[in-house]
């Protein structure tokens, strides 16, 4: 398994998860090899500015997968990457940002009125894509993949983050997302 690291939010739009892949039956031969571990994204304090995307993870030059796309700010949508953030929340709806084929999923729409009734989108996962920001509620994060090969049962990796909403937030995907906030 490699894994991307998952994108931070900002102002409603949730962060992706990282990209994921999952290798089997792959020969490696006996020697050193470069391993890099993504970071997380840093979420954004600053409106004018989308949470960060995560880093890139690989193992030598088997492969690499995306880290995940930051989450929306105010009129902004959210950012490609692994899987995609979440749109952001402003007086109109935000597309969330698109995923990597074979690694992740879009990332969803954020919810907005002129009345003030906004949902921030959620960011995609690893295994589904995030849901839509609604009425006052948050969209939930897309749930991540599972794979047993660490342990014989099923862990989930990749999950992406739940949007904010401004009376109820989403929930993390599966897999590592964060919880959105209310607010």
């Amino acid at each position: 398994i490699v894994a991307g690291g998952g994108g931070g939010g900002r102002s409603g739009g949730a962060g992706g998860g990282g990209g994921v892949q999952a290798l089997s039956g792959q020969s490696v031969s006996s020697g050193a090899y470069q391993i890099v571990v993504g970071d997380g994204g840093a979420g954004s304090n600053s409106d004018a500015s989308q949470g960060a995307d995560g880093g890139n993870s690989s193992f030598g030059s088997l492969t690499a997968s995306v880290g995940g796309g930051g989450g929306g700010c105010y009129q902004a949508v959210g950012r490609n990457g692994g899987s995609g953030g979440g749109g952001g929340v402003d007086s109109s709806s935000r597309a969330g940002g698109t995923g990597t084929a074979g690694q992740g999923y879009d990332g969803g729409d954020s919810f907005a009125s002129i009345t003030d009734h906004r949902g921030g989108g959620a960011g995609g996962g690893a295994g589904a894509v995030g849901g839509d920001g609604t009425s006052d509620t948050g969209g939930n994060g897309g749930v991540g993949v599972s794979n047993s090969y660490k342990t014989g049962s099923g862990i989930f990796y990749g999950g992406g983050g739940g949007g904010c909403g401004k009376t109820t937030a989403g929930s993390g995907g599966n897999g590592g997302g964060g919880d959105g906030a209310p607010g």
